[in-house]
């Protein structure tokens, strides 16, 4: 699930372009830069869990 600002930029920039919410969500996922671990690049520097769960949680 994605939070409803994230989910409007989405609609936004998937109209300017002309096309599918998901189609700009997979050119998005398939064009991303990777750091040298394969993960997004400033992902590490920007975005900090210490307070989030992992994806496993029960």
């Amino acid at each position: 699930m994605l939070e409803a600002p994230a989910v409007d930029a989405l609609t936004r920039e998937a109209r300017k372009l002309g096309v599918s919410k998901s189609a700009l969500v997979q050119w998005l996922i398939q064009n991303i830069p990777r750091d040298t671990q394969g993960v997004p690049a400033g992902w590490a520097e920007s975005h900090h869990n210490d307070e989030e769960l992992p994806i496993d949680a029960p």
